[in-house]
């Protein structure tokens, strides 16, 4: 066994100091030969330097100190530098305390520190890979806890840090579906808080689950994710819809084209919801980019009934020409980035040109006439999106007529 020299104190040891002693280096994956994990193979446990309380202690004390140093900006830097290099030599037995020590200092720092410090927890995922797995509820449980804070940095900060969560640890197959699962499953329990900020913030991590998994994965998961989508989306009192809208269009990014389409029937009569009036201006902007990116897919339209264009270049598609008269109804909203996104997906649909020139009374006409209607009834709506349907219907005499016609079973 390898001779450890007096110089040498216990806390150096633990932090990857000494590597020039034999024996001394602390390694992720190999156990010094002096020092057994719990689990080593070979019959009786060897009580060594890992399994001491005081080392614990020690190391505790050391890292809560290089958090404390987060807090300044003239030492950010060397206390990230030093962190960094401890969880690169940091044992998995050892995860527990550390993502505690986070967590726990979490109400000491300042709101710089609050963000670098909930960033070291995807670090760990980087560093560890699948090795976290196992404290991931723990994870999320601070990262929650951190959208409690009004800092907007903060949040942003969480969602980078769900992001390298899910690029990590979300892998192909049968356990990444698990994690994947877990990882949006405080997400969306969290949007019931009432708390614009946890629900923004929360709404935000779900799109960088989305971003960040691989696309067999969210495929798998795509018609659970985007029911529970609507479902959010349909509550009264959500104010995340924006981000919940923006997490749609990760999606359909992410699975690109047809994989897409199964779940319009379902998602289109409650984007149609988030045009009405009554609804916060941001929601009716981000409802019509999502508009705007269903119907520039040349791909989706069959589960609606409508025919695929010959020529997916040529303008306006079937698809286009369906969603048209909602938009119409949004070229007269009382705000003025509204009403421009709208135009300006008309326009670039080659449908708006003739329709600026026309009275209002003949742009109804002229819209109801330009929107071909199904030859046979529509598939149902699925049962998540059926709370949305009344106020889907609410929309104006185009937007409600256009639901009725092409999502809803008459």
């Amino acid at each position: 066994q390898a001779h450890i020299p007096a110089q040498i104190t216990r806390c150096d040891l633990l932090w990857g100091r000494g590597r020039g002693v034999a024996g001394c280096r602390m390694s992720p994956g190999v156990d010094p030969p002096m020092y057994r994990s719990p689990g080593a193979a070979g019959g009786g446990r060897h009580l060594g330097l890992r399994e001491s309380n005081q080392a614990l202690a020690d190391l505790k004390t050391k890292l809560e100190f290089a958090l404390s140093r987060l807090n300044d900006q003239d030492t950010q830097r060397t206390g990230l530098e030093e962190i960094r290099g401890f969880l690169q030599t940091l044992y998995p037995d050892w995860f527990p305390m550390v993502i505690c020590c986070i967590g726990e200092a979490g109400q000491n720092l300042k709101p710089l520190g609050r963000c670098e410090s909930v960033k070291l927890l995807g670090l760990l995922a980087e560093l560890h890979g699948e090795t976290v797995v196992p404290l991931l509820q723990r994870i999320l449980q601070i990262v929650v806890t951190r959208l409690q804070d009004a800092d907007l940095h903060l949040r942003e900060a969480c969602a980078e840090t769900v992001f390298k969560l899910a690029q990590y640890l979300v892998v192909d197959g049968a356990e990444g579906s698990s994690v994947f699962a877990g990882l949006l499953k405080p997400l969306f329990t969290a949007l019931g808080e009432h708390n614009k900020g946890v629900q923004i913030g929360a709404a935000s991590c779900i799109c960088s689950v989305i971003q960040g998994s691989p696309p067999d994965v969210v495929r798998e998961h795509l018609g659970r994710l985007c029911s529970r989508l609507v479902q959010n989306l349909n509550l009264p009192l959500l104010v995340a819809k924006p981000q919940l809208l923006s997490a749609c269009v990760y999606a359909m990014q992410v699975v690109e084209g047809s994989d897409f389409d199964e779940v319009l029937p379902s998602l289109m009569p409650c984007l149609e919801g988030c045009l009405v009036a009554s609804t916060d201006w941001q929601t009716r902007k981000q409802a019509v980019e999502v508009l705007q990116s269903i119907g520039d897919n040349p791909d989706l339209g069959a589960s609606l009934e409508i025919p695929l264009p010959q020529d997916p270049s040529s303008r306006p598609t079937p698809l286009q020409r369906r969603i048209a008269p909602a938009l119409e109804a949004l070229k007269a909203d009382k705000v003025r980035q509204v009403r421009e996104v709208a135009k300006d997906t008309l326009v670039g649909w080659c449908i708006a040109t003739k329709a600026l020139s026309l009275p209002h009374s003949a742009l109804s006409s002229s819209a109801s006439a330009s929107a071909p209607r199904a030859t046979s009834p529509a598939p149902a709506v699925a049962p998540s999106a059926s709370v949305g349907a009344p106020a889907a219907g609410a929309g104006g005499p185009e937007g409600g007529a256009w639901a009725k016609e092409a999502f809803f079973d008459t």
